[in-house]
């Protein structure tokens, strides 16, 4: 702390510096704000465009995870695991298969 005490007067502004700047000079005006405010539109823009698209991926998602479920009865694809059948064993058994659920044993 006694460090950053001894830096402060270097801090001051020196004598010679120029005294009343205009306001005018020092602003951004009205280019800063329509520059500022292009940039939000643009973000809200390109936020609204990644959510319609997560959501249409999650959408496709679960009519895939669904189309699946439907076929897999029909194309007499194997089911869930029983005792004749058991499900699979070893060190990826708990990893999801591509349906998206779980094998138990």
């Amino acid at each position: 702390m006694p460090d950053l005490l001894a830096l402060l007067p270097l801090l001051a502004p020196s004598p010679d510096a120029p005294r009343g700047l205009d306001p005018e000079d020092v602003s951004p005006g009205v280019e800063g704000f329509l520059a500022t405010g292009a940039v939000v539109a643009v973000v809200v823009l390109l936020i609204l465009s990644m959510v319609r698209r997560l959501r249409r991926l999650r959408h496709r998602a679960e009519v895939e995870v669904q189309a699946q479920a439907d076929a897999a009865p029909r194309a007499g694809a194997p089911q869930a695991p029983s005792a004749d059948r058991p499900g699979p064993t070893g060190e990826h058994a708990d990893q999801p298969d591509r349906a998206g659920e779980r094998h138990l044993e």
